[in-house]
């Protein structure tokens, strides 16, 4: 188990499997203990802004 939520354990289950580099989560306990970067909606929108990021195959924004 790595942390006290079995459905906690699932959604950082998926994310290590899927070799996430973000997870969006607005649940405070995914936040604090997730061993993936966890991040909620608001920064992870402002993230995307700051680093311009394009789809794959999508050229960046100018």
């Amino acid at each position: 188990m790595l942390h006290a939520d079995f459905e906690d354990d699932l959604i950082i289950a998926a994310a290590l499997r899927a070799k996430a580099d973000y997870l969006v989560t607005n649940n405070e306990g995914l936040l604090r203990h997730c061993p993936v970067a966890a991040l909620d909606a608001r920064d992870m929108v402002a993230l995307l802004e700051t680093k311009d990021v394009a789809s794959p195959g999508e050229a960046a924004r100018p």
